[in-house]
């Protein structure tokens, strides 16, 4: 059984505004391929896709009169295309009128969007001041155990040292393993809320990078901080509050380049430092978050698979 969701929208002006250009664009979009499709069709030329009519369009932007189009989303010319290609082909095979071109004043103002982003981040909670201030308080202690442990080794005959835990040692050690379990316990809960959170959603598919982190820890200036977000944990908990929940779960290929590659033309960057947290399209010219671009990405790579 396919459900539908009827979801009303209260605009304000300029959310109005914003709405009416994405439906132009979406008329344009579907004029332009159906004028294409008349001039390839009189010049004897076969159908054409919506994939080569795409392609034409990314063309297009190149140019300096269309720019424009950059403004808006990729799903926009994509879906009025499909359309026009589907008009026109149901044309030819006898089951509708030749299909027309959309006017303003006549047509319905509508567009389709099949990725509704916000854009939005989770925090980094080992950046916070409570995990800072217990961080500290724990490097503290482990630097009272160390002194203890110097204060009460022993020379043994043959030069060697042995240290002699005493009871104020012993409770200093159940201090910093208090510590580091409230640490980890703070952690783990944070991914529990923030995975709970995308479950709710009720995505149709969730898609994680299998990143390499044996590799990445091999960075001395990283490698702490990326054995505090606990990518393992966070892939255990998504897997399988997806598997509860039925939603399928697609781990995407180490080698897969999410963040190299553009999310509106699909062009790769060839080199692309961790240092640059906006990716900047060198064919395009598209201007975005870097992550919020690998995100687009895993989603059509999922979309691709599922």
């Amino acid at each position: 059984m396919i459900k539908t969701y009827k979801v009303k929208l209260l605009p304000n002006n300029k959310q109005r505004t914003k709405l009416f250009e994405c439906a132009s664009v979406a008329r344009w979009a579907y004029n332009f391929a159906l004028a294409t499709q008349q001039e390839n069709y009189k010049n004897g030329g076969k159908f054409l896709n919506d994939c080569e009519l795409r392609k034409r369009l990314t063309q297009l932007k190149k140019q300096k009169e269309y720019t424009w189009l950059n403004n808006y989303s990729n799903n926009i010319t994509k879906q009025a295309i499909k359309d026009a290609c589907i008009a026109y082909k149901n044309f030819f095979e006898g089951r509708a009128n030749f299909p027309k071109f959309k006017l303003k004043k006549k047509s319905k103002p509508s567009f389709y969007q099949d990725t509704i982003s916000t854009g939005q981040k989770y925090k980094n909670i080992n950046k916070t001041s409570k995990i800072k201030k217990l961080e500290k308080r724990q490097k503290r202690l482990q630097k009272r155990l160390s002194k203890k442990y110097e204060l009460n080794k022993i020379q043994m005959n043959g030069g060697e040292y042995r240290y002699r835990k005493t009871n104020n040692i012993k409770k200093l050690e159940f201090l910093v393993l208090k510590m580091r379990r409230r640490l980890k316990n703070i952690r783990h809960n944070y991914i529990h809320q923030i995975t709970t959170s995308l479950v709710k959603a009720k995505p149709e598919y969730v898609v994680m990078e299998n990143l390499n982190t044996y590799g990445m820890l091999k960075n001395k200036r990283l490698s702490k901080s990326i054995q505090e977000q606990l990518f393992y944990e966070f892939k255990r908990q998504m897997e399988y509050k997806c598997a509860l929940n039925d939603i399928k779960f697609i781990l995407a290929d180490t080698f897969y380049p999410s963040s190299k590659t553009c999310s509106r033309c699909g062009a790769l960057k060839n080199k692309l430092s961790l240092s640059e947290r906006t990716f900047i399209c060198d064919e395009c010219g598209h201007e975005i978050d870097r992550d919020l671009n690998a995100s687009i990405n895993l989603k059509n790579y999922g979309k691709s698979i599922a």
